[in-house]
């Protein structure tokens, strides 16, 4: 008799069976593409990302204009957006403007060679200015480009670094 019962139930049980296979992922791959899209997908730069961009450029202009503390971290600063700069302008963002982000990377480098020698850390006359042009035109810069723009130029920065890709000049220039 209880045989016929589990039988019963065991012929219940088939005809509800499901007929579909499961999918052992489900619903991760909708929320890998939605996280990819929101988070990782090139986007251009919001205003506070802008901002973020900017203002460590300029705030260490404004030390090395108008105070004797700047130092080799100002210098950096400076650096790292020319180079920014430079490399945007590469892929093609402002790239007219190659000559200006040129020349300010060459017044920091000679900025680093006074600042190492003499603990001077202040741009020349024509330096300053090509920062400070290079500060704005990297500022329209960071109104069109991505944030995937950003991150491979800075690879390509980081490469050429690596590989001793980088400026070079004789002391004797170093006013």
């Amino acid at each position: 008799m209880r045989t016929r019962s589990r039988d019963k139930r065991a012929a219940r049980q088939r005809k509800f069976t499901h007929k579909w296979q499961a999918n052992p992922v489900g619903g991760l791959s909708v929320i890998q593409s939605s996280y990819f899209a929101q988070n990782i997908a090139p986007q251009k730069l919001d205003g506070d990302q802008r901002f973020e961009i900017s203002k460590t450029g300029w705030a260490s202009l404004t030390v090395v204009v108008a105070d004797h503390a700047a130092n080799v971290d100002h210098w950096a600063d400076l650096a790292t957006v020319a180079n920014l700069a430079l490399m945007l302008a590469e892929q093609g963002y402002g790239s007219e403007h190659e000559a200006v982000f040129i020349r300010a990377q060459e017044a920091l480098t000679r900025m680093y060679a006074r600042g190492t020698q003499k603990n001077i850390w202040r741009l020349d006359g024509a330096g300053l200015q090509d920062m400070r042009d290079t500060l704005e035109l990297h500022d329209l810069q960071c109104e069109h480009v991505t944030n995937g723009d950003i991150q491979q130029a800075l690879t390509t920065i980081r490469d050429r670094i690596v590989s001793g890709n980088v400026f070079q000049i004789q002391l004797s220039e170093v006013a």
